[in-house]
Formats: C-alpha cells, sequence, structure tokens
C-alpha cells in the first residue's frame, strides 16, 4: 500500500480513542503495516503507524475479555526511560508506551531504543529471570549489569549491547528450539561472573566489571513490541548507598545528545584517570537538511547525559575545574541547561541542533533572578576545581556550589529528569571527576510475591502449607542409597558416590528404563522434588532419551504422573530439548497416555517438582540453582496416595544410545508419609535388627 499522507494518520490517531471508529481505524492501519515495516530505519510516520497499530491490538485485548491494562507508569517498582536525542525528538518520532498486564510488561509504541528501569540499583550476587517474547516483531532483550542480552529471530544467535552501542551478533550453532511464543531467559550474576541461559542453554559468560552499572532494565528497540512476563529478581544482592558515574571509562553509560563521539582518547567526550573531559572544538552547526542559517558562532552546543534518570529524590555531586572563558561546566537535566556566570545562573534550553523546527536559537539564554540564591556574585574559585552538587526533591532542583545554595526551581511536568553535563564547544572544554549519585532509592529487595511484574500462577503452592506437616528429605551425596530408604526396581548401572546418584543405561533397541523408587507410601497433598545435575544422552532418529520424576498412584489403573527431561532427534536433522508433562492410565483395554506442554528445556542440571492440591496436579521445573519454578503444566488427578515405591527417579532410553544423570536430592512434604523411608520406621528396624544379632549370640 502507498504512504499514508499525514493527516490521515492524525485522522487515524483521533479515530481510535472513539469507541464507533476504532474497527475502521484498525482496519486502515493493518493495511499500512507493510509500508510501515518495510524500512530498517523508520521514518517518524512509520514509527508512529506501527505504535497506533500495537496499542489498538492492547485496546482489543481488553475489549475481549483479556486482563485488565494499565499503564507502567502507576507501577512503583519499574520506570519507563528513552534513548533519546537530537534526532530523535528533533524528527518528532513517537513517545514510547507500555502497558502492563498482570505478570506481563509490554512496549506498545517505540522511540528509538527503549527501557522499562527496575528503580532499585543491585551489585553483588542476584538474579533475574524471565519468559521473553520471541514471535516476529515482538523480541526483547534484558539489561543486567548495563549490558543487554537476547536472542536473535532466527534462534541462531543472540544480540548484545549497551545503552549507547550494539555489540557485534554472536553466533551459534545448533541453534535455539523453536518456540510458538516464549522463551526462558536467566541471568545470573554470582562470585564474579555474569551468566545468561536461554531456554536453560548458556550462551554467555564473562566477568563482572568493577563498579558494574547497577541497574536491571527492560530493552526494547522501536521495530518491535516485545513482551516480558513473570520477571522475578531473587539473590542476596546489595543495595548501594552511592553510584559512581565516572567508573565505566569505556562510557558505555553515556550518550550524546548530538551524536558527539565519545569514549576514546581522541573523542568529544573521554574519561582519563578519572577525569571526564568534553573536548573544544572549532565545528559549527547545521540547519535542517544541511540549511546554515542557525550557524551561531560560539554556541555550539554539547551535551553528555547519563542513561538513567533522577527519578527518585537524590544529589548528584561532582568537582569541575573552572577557569573563566575556557573551562567550564554546566548541570543539565533534560534539555534544561544552568549556565555558571560570575554575576549568576541563566537557563538555556538545549536545542535540537540541526533536527530543530522550534525556531530556538541556540545562543538563547533566560535570567530568572526569582530563583537565585545565596550571594550576589557565584562563590566559584578561578583556575582551580570546585564542587557542585544537584539536589533534586520532588519536582525542585537546587545547584550548590562549594556548599553553597545557588539556584533553585521547579522542573516543568514534562522535563524528563535525564542528568547531564553541557558547554558550548566552541567555546570551552570542560572537565569533570569525582561524580556520585547518592538517590532515595528502596534499600531492600522485595520477595518474589510481592515484586509487580512477577506472575502469581504458582504463588498459592507456598501459602497454606501447615497441612503438609510430614516430610522426607535425602542428600544422596552425604546420605547413599540406603537399601531401608530405596529400591531398584530395574537398571543395573546405578551407583551412589559422594558426587550423587549416578543412574546410566544403554539402549540397544526398544524401550529400557532404570528407575529408581522411594520406600514411602504419600497420602493427601504433596509436594516432590528431586534435584539433579549432568544429565546428558544420545539417541538415533526416532528414539528419545530421557529423565523424569514419577508418581505411580494406589488405584486400579495404576496412574503414571511425570514431569521430564527429553532429547529428542528428529529426522530433519534437528533435535528437540524439552521439558515434557506426561499421564498414563493402565486400563483394561490398554494403556491411555498423554503427552501435554512440550516445551523447550536445554539445562543440563536443575530441579522437578510435583506438587498436588485437591484434585489437580501441577508440573514444574526450576533450572539450574534457580529458586524460581516455571509452571510446566497441570492435570487432574484422583485422591489415591502414592504407592509405596510409587515416587520415582525415572532413566529411559529408547533405540540405540544411552541416557546419564546424576541425581543429587530429594524432598517430600505432604499431609502423611508412612513406609520403610520413614526415619521412626528405619530407627523401628535398627532396634530390631540389634535385638536380633544380641539373641544370636
Amino acid at each position: 500500500m502507498a504512504e499514508p499522507s499525514a493527516a490521515t494518520v492524525l485522522l487515524v490517531l483521533r479515530a481510535q480513542g472513539v469507541h464507533e471508529l476504532r474497527d475502521s481505524a484498525g482496519t486502515l492501519l493493518e493495511r499500512w503495516n507493510k509500508w510501515a515495516v518495510l524500512d530498517v530505519d523508520q521514518s517518524p510516520k512509520q514509527r508512529l503507524v506501527s505504535s497506533l497499530r500495537w496499542k489498538g491490538y492492547a485496546t482489543a485485548a481488553v475489549q475481549e475479555g483479556a486482563p485488565p491494562v494499565v499503564d507502567v507508569r502507576t507501577l512503583q517498582q519499574w520506570s519507563p526511560v528513552s534513548r533519546s536525542s537530537a534526532r530523535t525528538r528533533g524528527e518528532g518520532r513517537p513517545n514510547a508506551e507500555w502497558i502492563v498486564r498482570p505478570g506481563e510488561l509490554q512496549n506498545v509504541a517505540g522511540h528509538e531504543s527503549d527501557y522499562c528501569y527496575f528503580n532499585t540499583p543491585l551489585t553483588g550476587d542476584f538474579d533475574v529471570e524471565c519468559d521473553i517474547s520471541v514471535s516476529a516483531w515482538q523480541l526483547t532483550t534484558v539489561s543486567v549489569g548495563g549490558m543487554w542480552i537476547g536472542p536473535t529471530y532466527k534462534l541462531n544467535g543472540f544480540d548484545t549491547g549497551y545503552f549507547r552501542y550494539n555489540r557485534p551478533r554472536v553466533e551459534f550453532t545448533p541453534e535455539l528450539l523453536r518456540t510458538r511464543h516464549w522463551m526462558h531467559l536467566r541471568t545470573t550474576v554470582r562470585d564474579g561472573m555474569q551468566t545468561t541461559t536461554l531456554n536453560g542453554r548458556k550462551v554467555l559468560a564473562q566477568p563482572v566489571e568493577q563498579n558494574a552499572d547497577p541497574w536491571v532494565a527492560v530493552h526494547n528497540m522501536a521495530r518491535n513490541s516485545g513482551i516480558v512476563r513473570n520477571l522475578r529478581i531473587t539473590g542476596s544482592p546489595e543495595i548501594p548507598e552511592s553510584i559512581d558515574l565516572l567508573a565505566d571509562v569505556a562510557m558505555k553509560r553515556w550518550s550524546s545528545y548530538f551524536d558527539e563521539s565519545i569514549g576514546d582518547v581522541r573523542d568529544d567526550w573521554v574519561i582519563i584517570n578519572g577525569e571526564l573531559t568534553g573536548r573544544h572544538h572549532q565545528e559549527g552547526l547545521a540547519g535542517v537538511d544541511g540549511d546554515n542559517s542557525k550557524d551561531v558562532t560560539g554556541w555550539n552546543e554539547s551535551l553528555l547525559r547519563y542513561h538513567r534518570p533522577m527519578l527518585e529524590d537524590g544529589v548528584i555531586a561532582y568537582e569541575f575545574f573552572y577557569s573563566p572563558g575556557e573551562v567550564v561546566t554546566y548541570p543539565a537535566i533534560d534539555r534544561l541547561a544552568f549556565v555558571l556566570t560570575a554575576e549568576g545562573v541563566q537557563l538555556h534550553q538545549v536545542t535540537d541542533g540541526r533536527f530543530d523546527r522550534t525556531g530556538m536559537p541556540t545562543d538563547n539564554l533566560f535570567a530568572e533572578p526569582a530563583h537565585c540564591r545565596g550571594p550576589a556574585l557565584l562563590p566559584l574559585k578561578a583556575d582551580d576545581w570546585n564542587k557542585m552538587e544537584v539536589d533534586l526533591r520532588g519536582d525542585v532542583v537546587t545547584l550548590r556550589i562549594n556548599a553553597q545554595d545557588v539556584f533553585q526551581r521547579t522542573l516543568e511536568p514534562s522535563n524528563q529528569r535525564t542528568f547531564g553535563l553541557f558547554h558550548f564547544a566552541d567555546r570551552t572544554s570542560l572537565r569533570v571527576r569525582n561524580m556520585t549519585w547518592r538517590g532515595d532509592w528502596p534499600r531492600e529487595l522485595l520477595p518474589v510475591a510481592e515484586q509487580e511484574l512477577a506472575s502469581q500462577d504458582t504463588q498459592f503452592l507456598y501459602e497454606n502449607t501447615e497441612h503438609l506437616a510430614a516430610a522426607f528429605i535425602h542428600d544422596f551425596t552425604s546420605d547413599g542409597l540406603p537399601e531401608n530408604d530405596f529400591t531398584i526396581i530395574r537398571g543395573s548401572q546405578v551407583d551412589c558416590s559422594a558426587n550423587g546418584l549416578h543412574v546410566h543405561r544403554d539402549g540397544t533397541g526398544g524401550y529400557l528404563n532404570a528407575t529408581v523408587a522411594s520406600s514411602l507410601q504419600i497420602h493427601g497433598d504433596f509436594d516432590v522434588i528431586a534435584e539433579f545435575d549432568e544429565f546428558s544422552s544420545s539417541a538415533v532418529n526416532g528414539g528419545s532419551a530421557t529423565i523424569a520424576l514419577m508418581v505411580v498412584l494406589e488405584n486400579s489403573s495404576n496412574d503414571e504422573h511425570w514431569i521430564g527431561r527429553r532429547h529428542y532427534p528428529r529426522p530433519n536433522d534437528t533435535v528437540e530439548e524439552v521439558a515434557q508433562c506426561v499421564v498414563v492410565r493402565r486400563l483394561p483395554d490398554g494403556d491411555r497416555r498423554s503427552y501435554f506442554s512440550t516445551l523447550p528445556m536445554e539445562e543440563r542440571g536443575g530441579r522437578f517438582r510435583l506438587s498436588r492440591r485437591g484434585e489437580k496436579l501441577y508440573y514444574m521445573t526450576a533450572e539450574g540453582d534457580s529458586p524460581n519454578w516455571q509452571l510446566r503444566g497441570d492435570a487432574a488427578i484422583t485422591r489415591d496416595p502414592v504407592a509405596t515405591d510409587g515416587l520415582r527417579l525415572f532413566s529411559q532410553i529408547h533405540e540405540p544410545g544411552f541416557v546419564d544423570v546424576v541425581w543429587k536430592r530429594i524432598e517430600i512434604h505432604a499431609e502423611r508419609l508412612n513406609g520403610l523411608a520413614i526415619d521412626g520406621t528405619r530407627a523401628d528396624i535398627a532396634e530390631l535388627n540389634q535385638q536380633r544379632d544380641l539373641l544370636a549370640k
């Protein structure tokens, strides 16, 4: 379809707000979509059409009975931010818009490179875990330690980058298993290493940078309408009192509003030996489309901005060198620069340079005497270092030079609160050191149950568990495989050591199993958890290798329920690594099998969990040492007890190949337990054996 006129797009914008016209507006937006996504570098009009289309989808979903949608600005723990510049603003690119559903965050309109920041800075050891959308035009990434990461659309690699720039794409084989909508992403920061897995496969591990960026964020590029769901932050992080804003010598956390060069020794902005320098240069300004009518000698705007705005009350303090007419630094909040003169503070409205369409001259200066504080002359020390404090409380900013208040003003509601450093680059240079930020951000990480983007689909499993009073916990690494507690039902290659319970099964054809069962009977509601590690397998096309946690009920059909990890080669030379939920009922006329919720799972270690509540069973997995459970599925279950020897650690190889695993630990909580594996029974047997031995003498 041909490009729509600006007037037509504006008409559709208004029509979206009228219930009777919403469907017609949606029809037009669908017709324009191919044109809107035609160019990689979308025009402002193309971006507006794309954003309107996604916003229409969100509105329609609410009308069709989907969970309620709210604006991201209603959240207390997350805040939206865009990387804007003179170009993106001057061209009129639409503002980013995010919407929130229960346990989900979606970017429905993109500005350029858009973020939603977790409002608590984190250092030390912690995990960030979530599901991210991978559908066409819905890719999204997650940023930890200042670096965002996410899969490519073809799932044969991943993209990474920082606030200021993208890193080269990394490709790998085999590609990740194609999923319909979602991919699981986990980034762990542990013992000085940052590791990211996608669907359980480790794709990146690197040392944590000293003084790494402490802000966690969801990141989205303008062409995508990405979604993140069930985002959980756990661990034992440290929450810093202050942040060193000059610790990153590569300046990955800063951006130039006018796209000046950053980071290298000859660039316009550089940090060397802890000192930030803004270079003095003579280049003039160019107007829109090469119109140089705006060139104003001596007023070449230069603005460097920190990526995360001052979203809460706080103070950014730094030292700046002042040499009248040669070296000077002006603080800025968004596009409001505070120009320091010997006579006082004046305001400069930063323009959009050659992209500016407002007609504002670059030499604009405004005096506001009513907002000046302190002495008539600024307490500046010439040819020396001075201390500046930018103190923001609510919407009121106070400037403090060498411990004296010099200016105080209320910011406009439209001010985006992004802190920056400004100078007129063809007049002066800029020198700054010892820059720190102290903010009134939260001082504790809330539990998952109170985190706003965490899904509550399994939260009920942690509530009202007092009735699960009976417990059995066994660690194979320390307690071995006692014959009174466990039975080897099938398989001969079963060995227990300090590493755990090692089970191996070779395949020669057909289905061959290796099964270890707990000598327990389980009654009522229960939670059963099994930890495994070092899963490895080999199978031929048409075959498979599986490990699973299984319960077999004591009823006429010997119902089996299991959650497993399956390796499954396909005839097209692809291999599926999946989590699988299974129900088997053994009836007189044959077995009834139900395989459901087959989802990608590539981790080699983790935990399985089966939880019965009433007449429903929940199937879950957890990746590696993650404390977070992924709900894989649920199914109806009877209230019959789990049979003695019915709780099983199960390995199976189908056709030639092998399956190998190390079971680490098993944990059971239930309404009632009985059997040889219960401690009291174990003690009784030991006492009887002792009495028998005495009688034998």
